[in-house]
């Protein structure tokens, strides 16, 4: 169930509770404050979008050469190639010739990409329970900042 608070979107069967990022002036800009959660990481199922797109040129073909697809996964994820080798077999995803997971990307490689859509739907599974922290070695600024997919419950 789609759900809508505030400028936040996600997906669940039942409301999610944010953490306030409210300041005080004693605080120091990189601290959020702590709000408990009623779950826990292990509990957790997270749903992606991208968006690839490809634009012709007039003077060009309608279609583009062979696309290669890499979707880097969290730390604790894997993806089976079971699941993925199947995806490949059954030929439900257009164009879609040949998929590998390796320890930290999913590798999608298709024939060519034209003016139709293609969706690629697979299932993370979490097998090591680890904490996520994203940061940039080079923006020391956005050293705490944590980007949130949609999740449900």
């Amino acid at each position: 169930m789609k759900r809508v608070e505030g400028n936040k979107i996600y997906w669940s069967r039942e409301a999610i509770e944010f953490n306030p990022l409210i300041y005080e002036d004693s605080q120091k800009p990189f601290i959020q404050p702590q709000r408990r959660q009623k779950w826990d990481a292990h509990s957790v199922e997270t749903t992606s979008y991208a968006l690839l797109v490809y634009m012709a040129r007039e003077a060009e073909s309608s279609t583009s050469g062979v696309a290669v697809v890499e979707v880097h996964l969290p730390s604790g994820y894997t993806v089976m190639q079971d699941s993925l080798i199947e995806l490949v077999n059954t030929r439900t995803v257009r164009n879609l010739r040949w998929a590998l997971c390796t320890h930290t990307q999913v590798k999608f490689f298709l024939n060519h990409l034209d003016t139709r859509e293609v969706c690629l739907s697979y299932n993370l599974e979490r097998w090591y329970a680890v904490a996520v922290a994203n940061h940039s070695r080079y923006n020391m600024a956005r050293y705490m900042t944590s980007i949130n997919l949609s999740v449900l419950t």
